[in-house]
This record gives C-alpha cells, structure tokens and sequence, in this order.
C-alpha cells in the first residue's frame, strides 16, 4: 500500500485491488501478528459483521495452537489485569 502525502490516503498496489476485487465485497479480516490485532477491511457504506468463516478460522487457529501444546492454565485474574492495561492504554492515546 502507497502513501500519500495525506496520512488518511492510501492507495492500493494492483495486487491489493485484484485482492479486493476477489473478495467481490465481502469483508477482508487483516491480521497484523506484531500487534495481535486484526482489521477488517470493507468497502465504504457496507455494515461491517463477522462472519462464520473468520469464526471458524479463528477457532481452527486456537485449535491448532493446542495441538501444538501452545497453550496455559485460564487465569481469569490476568486476563481482567490485562484488558484493564489495554483500555488505560486506549484511554491515554485517546
């Protein structure tokens, strides 16, 4: 993706708009592993809504991870911990 002088323009490589055209409208789920995030591209005007796919692929990648042994004992004190974290940080960048 090319930016342009504005830092809210893009404009989309030949590869990324035969991407896009692929898609034929449908939301793309963009997953960015530096950040653990995970955009969704969709074109402007459309209600955006997970759909059964990107559930079935995130649960096929839990799966995985677990049959990988990548996976800890549930301690629910550390995930509140940490989503407080993320929202004090969200907070603060707002």
């Amino acid at each position: 993706m090319q930016v342009n002088p504005s830092p809210r323009q893009f404009e989309f490589t030949p590869e990324q708009l035969q991407l896009l055209q692929s898609h034929q409208g449908q939301a793309i789920h963009i997953p960015v592993a530096e950040t653990n995030r995970v955009y969704l591209l969709v074109e402007e005007g459309l209600l955006p809504t997970l759909d059964e796919d990107y559930i079935r692929r995130g649960l096929a990648h839990a799966a995985e991870q677990a049959a990988q042994g990548d996976e800890r004992e549930w301690d629910p004190e550390e995930i509140k911990a940490a989503g407080r974290e993320l929202l004090a940080q969200r907070k603060h960048q707002n």
